[in-house]
């Protein structure tokens, strides 16, 4: 066997395939297609079941898609042969826009390579490109934003053809209600509900009300409530309150930075002054009149108690950073780091941090991917808000209809029909920063992301009319307030709680017709009764009634006693997001088809790698320390030969090479959720799954018993036998079944991928369960 120990922390293969397509005319797939999930396969999702999968470059500007076309040219197609590159080219227009000279070019050019950039910059093809791009661009994008806008129509009128009872409305429904005036200068006007819709951290009629003040560096700027760096004592004050928190019950609060004990956290008080101008701007070293001090842990008089401590105490340590990093007065940054970040001194050289949403380095630059759907290109983002242009409203500036009560209407049953809620930032947003500096960005948790961004633009299953619609969306974001392993419990509770008071739907059947994400490590174990009823999306199956023999340990304990923490009928497991092989996966497979199954280059029998620590039985449920110490003693046992058997202890430079060259990989979970599957999946190899009681992605839909291999924990002494006795044919088989299923394991529709299509299909399933009052 070959047996590495990893003694420190290597860096994983990364593997970047920069690609970029742009499409000017029609979806990224025809929905004309019987099967958009596999080469073989019966069809998952029908034509009138499926997404429309928009083209992510539709809103962009011409600036940008030159820019894009630019880059792939000079990274992607260098040394190219041109026969290869113009056709590449040639697919980036519309087949109408080919008399421009484009194919004449091509079809004249001497075979040689292009050497260097000057090569392809003067190069007569390139420069044909790049004029059509600079005159043609923002035809071709408005003539693509009206096409959406039609066939969002389209979609609404089939709706209302299908839908039954008395749905009718006056013809000047779509005036909605309105809103004070001024709204639109800092927020949204929601005509449905009459709410102006303002960023995060700011409330009232007209978004000029701040909710956490004191979290401000001055007025108008945004707040920042994080414990990294020392603020105000009133903002700690102010967003306790805000998040609902209980003094003494910090399990209570929303944000899960603050159910924490905060003994450690620095804050200061400029003496003698009134609340409203306390702000949270560290003062300048040996600035007079400031107190400083830290949490102690206590309470006192029904708040959190503190000691007085030293200037050079209070600013000293940046809580989870390296301990060399202290904070120090915004103006010592070059323009203050915009206010939107602080400013970090490290070997006297200052810097800013940015908070989460901004970027640069002064933190100028809006991150357009905390906006969902990048604001549908009808909005200004800033800070995860979109600021729409009237009339739109709404979280991704996509809602400008509102639609009168109907109680009597009876929706559609035969296909999803989802309406999402609009929430306040008040109440869920994107914006919100666990902590300073984080970005809560980790890839294996960003499947609700695109989740979201794909459904915002499915117009196919998506209804702005909640009386037409069958579905309920909750969007919690969650992981905004927990990261993976808080407790989500109060955060839903007062979302739940905010839907409740405003809208009649979730009691209707209690939520059942409602659905959440919960993308945490531990997915929906700690979801609070008040959500029984409600389907969860989560990434972690594990299914096991308390009063069952054999229990996994898990600590704490589920709440659900009878199902532990997925319900099979009710909840759905879907696949987490993998950033690593999902660029070549269609390779793979096509060479896998090529082959018919046959893998002769795959030489190694099993493959791992990963964390095992040994001395926490509750990781992984105990399996990666049983099956390293099976190997260990069948590495020591004398006589064996198992050199094809690969198991590391830590990290490896060499994870996509051992993932193509190897039969079989071991699909583990860890603290919570696993994505050694979709590892394994996306490179070929057939997953070995050791996970008791756990679902698996889209058990229901995908036939894992024909494209995997289970095992009990029990059965691990047994397991290199075991994976031996499987036959060439078997794995051949279990090979070409993945290919079938891969591309339920990739969120970019742009890699072919399927995952939010199987996700509605398991979906559709609860809706039909729902129905057949199956739970």
């Amino acid at each position: 066997m070959t047996y590495y120990r990893a003694l420190s922390l290597t860096s994983s293969i990364v593997v970047i395939f920069f690609v970029v397509t742009i499409f000017f005319e029609g979806p990224l797939c025809s929905t004309n297609d019987v099967s958009i999930v596999s080469y073989q396969s019966k069809a998952i999702v029908q034509p009138h079941q499926r997404a429309e999968i928009l083209p992510d470059k539709a809103y962009l500007s011409w600036r940008s898609l030159t820019s894009e076309f630019n880059r792939f040219f000079t990274r992607n197609q260098l040394q190219q042969e041109p026969t290869v590159m113009f056709p590449t080219l040639m697919s980036y227009f519309p087949s109408s826009w080919t008399g421009h000279g484009l194919a004449e070019q091509s079809s004249t050019t001497a075979p040689s390579r292009l050497r260097s950039t000057e090569d392809y910059v003067n190069h007569p093809v390139y420069q044909v490109g790049k004029k059509l791009l600079s005159g043609a661009l923002e035809k071709a994008v408005e003539k693509q934003t009206k096409q959406l806008e039609q066939r969002k129509r389209k979609y609404e009128i089939e709706a209302m053809s299908i839908v039954l009872g008395d749905c009718t409305f006056p013809e000047d429904h779509n005036q909605g209600k309105s809103c004070a005036e001024g709204c639109i200068e800092k927020g949204n006007c929601n005509i449905e509900d009459g709410r102006c819709e303002c960023p995060f951290g700011f409330g009232g009629p007209t978004c000029n009300s701040p909710q956490m003040p004191a979290c401000q560096v001055s007025a108008n700027d945004m707040p920042f409530w994080g414990v990294f760096s020392p603020k105000n004592c009133e903002c700690y004050q102010q967003a306790f309150k805000f998040f609902n928190c209980t003094p003494g019950r910090n399990t209570d609060c929303q944000l899960s930075l603050y159910q924490g004990q905060l003994s450690r956290a620095r804050c200061y008080t400029f003496n003698g002054k009134p609340t409203e101008d306390q702000w949270s701007s560290l003062p300048a070293e040996g600035a007079a009149g400031v107190s400083f001090f830290q949490y102690d842990g206590g309470l006192a008089n029904g708040t959190w108690s503190k000691k007085p401590i030293s200037e050079a105490e209070g600013i000293k340590a940046i809580l989870g950073h390296d301990k060399s990093k202290a904070s120090w007065h915004l103006s010592e940054c070059h323009k203050n780091c915009s206010h939107r970040g602080t400013c970090i001194l490290v070997n006297r050289s200052a810097s800013c941090e940015c908070h989460k949403g901004w970027a640069g380095p002064v933190c100028e630059e809006s991150l357009v991917k905390f906006c969902p759907n990048a604001c549908s290109g009808r909005g200004n983002c800033s800070r995860g808000f979109c600021h729409c242009k009237p009339p739109w409203f709404g979280i991704d500036c996509s809602r400008s209809k509102a639609y009168p009560e109907r109680p009597s209407c009876i929706p559609t049953m035969t296909r999803p029909l989802i309406y999402m809620y609009e929430l306040p930032h008040s109440v869920s947003s994107p914006a919100v920063e666990l902590n300073d500096h984080l970005t809560d960005d980790a890839p294996i948790y960003r499947a609700y992301t695109h989740f979201l961004d794909q459904f915002l633009k499915d117009w196919a299953v998506r209804t702005e009319d909640p009386w037409k619609a069958n579905l309920f969306f909750i969007p919690a974001f969650t992981y905004s307030y927990t990261s993976n392993t808080g407790n989500p419990g109060p955060h839903l509770i007062r979302v739940i709680d905010y839907i409740n008071q405003t809208h009649p739907f979730y009691n209707r059947q209690k939520g059942k017709n409602h659905f959440i994400w919960l993308s945490g490590d531990r997915g929906s174990c700690y979801a609070p009764s008040l959500l029984a009823s409600v389907i969860k999306f989560a990434h972690f199956g594990y299914s096991f009634s308390q009063g069952r023999q054999g229990q996994p340990l898990l600590d704490p304990k589920p709440l659900d006693p009878m199902h532990g923490c997925h319900h099979p009928i009710r909840d759905v497991i879907t696949a987490p997001y993998n950033d690593f092989g999902y660029q070549d996966a269609h390779e793979v497979y096509k060479q896998i088809l090529r082959d018919n199954g046959h893998a002769t280059q795959r030489s190694n029998l099993i493959f791992f790698a990963g964390g095992v620590r040994e001395g926490d039985p509750s990781y992984s449920g105990g399996v990666r320390q049983a099956v390293h110490q099976m190997l260990k003693a069948m590495d020591e046992a004398p006589g064996l030969n198992h050199s094809d058997v690969v198991f590391i202890d830590g990290h490896t430079s060499r994870y996509r090479e051992l993932y193509l060259t190897t039969k079989f990989c071991l699909a583990p979970h860890g603290a919570g959720f696993g994505i050694r599957l979709s590892m394994a999946v996306v490179h070929g190899c057939i997953p070995v799954v050791i996970q008791d009681h756990v679902f698996q992605p889209f058990e229901d839909i995908i036939p894992y018993e024909e494209m995997s291999v289970r095992i009990a924990k029990r059965d691990i002494p047994d397991l290199i036998p075991i994976l031996r006795a499987i036959t060439l044919d078997e794995q051949r088989q279990k090979r070409l079944k993945l290919a079938e299923h891969y591309r339920a394991f990739i969120w970019e529709p742009s890699h072919d991928g399927l995952a939010y299509n199987y996700t509605l299909k398991a979906l559709h399933r609860r809706l039909h369960s729902m129905l057949g009052e199956l739970y």
